[in-house]
């Protein structure tokens, strides 16, 4: 017959019982971090413009910000505009320093923000947004409610009767500054 040792026995015990209180210490002291993780806001989109032509987004929702369906991503202005829309606003839109100016098409509307947007010119100069003075529309047009900034712009060619170079829906009120608003009638 084998005798136990109930020391080791004993000791085991202890041991087993230290190595449960050592986990639910990790687990109870992971915790906050894991529910601020978890509870975090979701990470601000952002889209980089890096063509001077207009064009809507071929797939709105996606996460990409593409006018052509060729390979590589062709991102217009009004494409990261229709994303960040699609995708419950708070977009940073960022325009690159092209050494054309952001035409939009005289056949589209005016580009309409209907969620909340920021759109920052970046570079040494400010990147011109021209709606070419297509007659009845304004350059922006923001909803009301939204939260819009721009920062490091160039806004020209607006044509409306009000609000040609930004129009301000129902009291929407963008933040504006760093930028020349030239041109529009």
């Amino acid at each position: 017959m084998t005798k136990m040792n109930t020391t080791d026995h004993t000791t085991g015990l202890i041991d087993s019982r230290a190595r449960r209180f050592r986990r639910l210490g990790l687990i109870l002291g992971l915790a906050p971090l894991l529910a601020l993780v978890i509870l975090a806001p979701p990470a601000t989109a952002q889209f980089v413009v890096n063509v001077g032509w207009d064009g809507s987004d071929y797939a709105p929702g996606n996460g990409d910000c593409d006018a052509d369906p060729g390979p590589g991503f062709a991102c217009t202005l009004r494409a990261a505009l229709e994303e960040n829309d699609a995708l419950g606003g708070g977009t940073l839109i960022s325009l690159l320093p092209l050494p054309d100016v952001f035409k939009l098409d005289p056949l589209f509307p005016g580009l309409f923000i209907a969620s909340d947007v920021e759109i920052e010119g970046t570079g040494p100069f400010l990147p011109v947004i021209d709606g070419l003075g297509a007659a009845g529309r304004s350059v922006f047009s923001i909803d009301a409610g939204v939260v819009a900034r721009f920062e490091f712009l160039q806004i020209q060619g607006g044509h409306a009767d009000i609000g040609g170079g930004i129009l301000c829906n129902n009291c929407s009120s963008p933040t504006i500054s760093n930028c020349l608003i030239t041109e529009n009638t």
